[in-house]
C-alpha cells in the first residue's frame, strides 16, 4: 500500500508534491533510530561502483548518493552527493528521484537539494542481497515513471538508485523497458541496461577492453579470472587464488555482417598481439574469388570458388602456422541473405608445436617451446547484407 509520509517525518513536504513510500510509517521511526547507530558507515562495495550510467530514455541509473555527512569518511575523488550530481550533470536536469533502498540512513531527502530544485522524490522499499522486488513494487515503479513521462513537458530525467545501482535498479529498469518499449525482449532489455550501467571500456569491437572482470569461484577458490579488475574480483568474492589459476583462451565465436567484406579482430597467436582479420568475397560476379587478409596483408586467395566452396589451407601469421577452413556453399548456391558462410582460423598444433620462420629463399622449421599447447580457434559466421 502506498501512503503519504507523516508530517513529523516529512517536515515541510510541500516542495515534494508526490513524496510516497511503500512502507509502514509507524515502523519507520524505530527503524531510523536503529540505523542511526550505523550512520556514516560506507555501504560495502559502494566505492567500487561507478556513480551513474548513461541515459535509458528518461532514466539515469545510479548508485545511492550519500549525504555530505559521509564526506569525512571518503576520499575526495570518491565522494558522490546530490550536490555533486546536480552541479556536474547539468546536461540532464532531474525532475524525479526514485529511491529503491531499504533504508533511510544514506540521505534525508527533505534536507538535501531536492527541495530547492523542485525535484520530486518517491521511495519504494526493496530488500537487497538475494531478494527480488515484488510485483507491487515493480508495478509501482513502472507507474511512477510512466506518469512522470506524461507530465514531463520540460524533458527532465528520472534518477533511479538502489545501493549500488545494479541489481534492484537493473531489475526495475528491465521491467520498465519490456513494458514500455514495443516488442523489447528480456535479452534486449538486459543488454540495454548493461550497456548503460557497465563501467567496462569498449573499443570498436564487441569485447570489453578494460574496466571489468569475469570470475568463476569453486569451493571459495578463484579458478577463472578474466579482465583487468582482479583486485576488485578477489575483494568482492572473498575468494582465494587457485594454484591452477590462469586461463588459456582456446576459442572465440563471432557473427560478422557485410556485403563483400567481413572484418574482426582476434589474437591468433600466443604473442598477445591483436590482429585485424578481413575476409572478402564478391558473389555477384561470374567467377567469385575468396581473399583473406591479416593486418592488411593478403595471405590467402581462393580462385574458382564455385569448385572450391569448401576447403582448407594454411597461412602464416607472425611465423605461426594458422589453418584456415571455409564453407561458402550458402553464399554461392543458396540465398545469401538467408544463409551464412562459416570460417575457422585454427593455430596448427602438432605434437612438437612447430612454428615457421623465414630466411630469404629457405623456410626452416623450428620448435617454439612457448606456444600454447591447446592452440586457438576463431570461428566466424559471415552473413551477407544484400
Amino acid at each position: 500500500m502506498i501512503t503519504a509520509m507523516p508530517p513529523e517525518e516529512s517536515g515541510r513536504s510541500s516542495y515534494l508534491p508526490r513524496k510516497r513510500h511503500l512502507e509502514n510509517p509507524s515502523e519507520e521511526q524505530s527503524k531510523r533510530s536503529r540505523l542511526y547507530q550505523n550512520a556514516n558507515v560506507i555501504p560495502h562495495g559502494w566505492l567500487d561502483c561507478p556513480p551513474f550510467g548513461h541515459e535509458i530514455g528518461p532514466i539515469i541509473p545510479s548508485k545511492v548518493p550519500l549525504s555530505e555527512s559521509y564526506n569525512d569518511h571518503l576520499p575526495p575523488d570518491k565522494r558522490y552527493t546530490f550536490r555533486q550530481l546536480l552541479t556536474n550533470n547539468k546536461r540532464n536536469k532531474l525532475g524525479l528521484v526514485i529511491d529503491l533502498t531499504n533504508t533511510t540512513r544514506y540521505y534525508n531527502p527533505s534536507t538535501e537539494l531536492l527541495r530547492r530544485e523542485g525535484i520530486e522524490y518517491v521511495k519504494i522499499r526493496c530488500s537487497g542481497r538475494d531478494s527480488v522486488p515484488d510485483n507491487v513494487s515493480v508495478n509501482t515503479f513502472v507507474h511512477e515513471v510512466n506518469q512522470f513521462e506524461r507530465r514531463n513537458f520540460s524533458k527532465k530525467s528520472v534518477l533511479v538508485h538502489c545501493t549500488h545501482g545494479h541489481n534492484r535498479t537493473g531489475f526495475m529498469v528491465v521491467h520498465y523497458l519490456m513494458r514500455s518499449s514495443t516488442l523489447m525482449s528480456v535479452t534486449q532489455a538486459l543488454k540495454t541496461f548493461y550497456d548503460a550501467r557497465s563501467s567496462a571500456k569498449f573499443g570498436s569491437g564487441p569485447e570489453a577492453l578494460g574496466g571489468f572482470y569475469v570470475g568463476v569461484v569453486v569451493d571459495k577458490e578463484m579458478v577463472l579470472l578474466l579482465g583487468d579488475m582482479k583486485k576488485e574480483a578477489f575483494k568482492k568474492t572473498n575468494a582465494s587464488p587457485s594454484s591452477s589459476l590462469g586461463a588459456v583462451f582456446i576459442a572465440k565465436k563471432e557473427h560478422v555482417f557485410g556485403k563483400r567484406a567481413f572484418a574482426t579482430k582476434a589474437e591468433l597467436c600466443a604473442d598477445g598481439k591483436i590482429h585485424d582479420v578481413v575476409i572478402e568475397c564478391d558473389t555477384s560476379v561470374t567467377d567469385p574469388c575468396l581473399v583473406v587478409r591479416v593486418d592488411g596483408k593478403t595471405l590467402l586467395q581462393v580462385k574458382r570458388l564455385k569448385w572450391k566452396f569448401r576447403g582448407n589451407d594454411t597461412i602464416v601469421v607472425n611465423r605461426m602456422a594458422v589453418e584456415v577452413l571455409w564453407d561458402v556453399h550458402s553464399w554461392l548456391f543458396g540465398m545469401p541473405s538467408a544463409g551464412n558462410a562459416v570460417f575457422m582460423f585454427r593455430t596448427c598444433q602438432s605434437s612438437s608445436e612447430k612454428s615457421l620462420s623465414f630466411s630469404q629463399d629457405v623456410m626452416a622449421t623450428t620448435t617454439n617451446s612457448k606456444s600454447q599447447s591447446f592452440g586457438f580457434s576463431l570461428i566466424l559466421y559471415a552473413w551477407k547484407n544484400e
